[in-house]
């Protein structure tokens, strides 16, 4: 079992290291293949903040109005 564990331990390094790196070059600019296939996990992240932020502003416009 100590192996695997020391295997599972070098996982998560690892996949802790690559999630660093892919959260790091975005913000560099870098393009690199990670931020192409994220491009359209941001674009889709992005359309339901503009939804939810238009939905609080009809929320708060007939509020407003009285």
């Amino acid at each position: 079992t100590a192996p695997a564990y020391s295997q599972a331990r070098k996982a998560m390094a690892l996949n802790l290291e690559l999630g660093r790196k892919s959260t790091a070059r975005p913000k560099l600019g870098v393009v690199t293949p990670p931020s192409d296939v994220a491009s359209p996990v941001m674009k889709a992240q992005r359309k339901p903040r503009a939804l939810s932020s238009k939905a609080t502003a009809a929320k708060v416009s007939p509020e407003s109005k009285g």
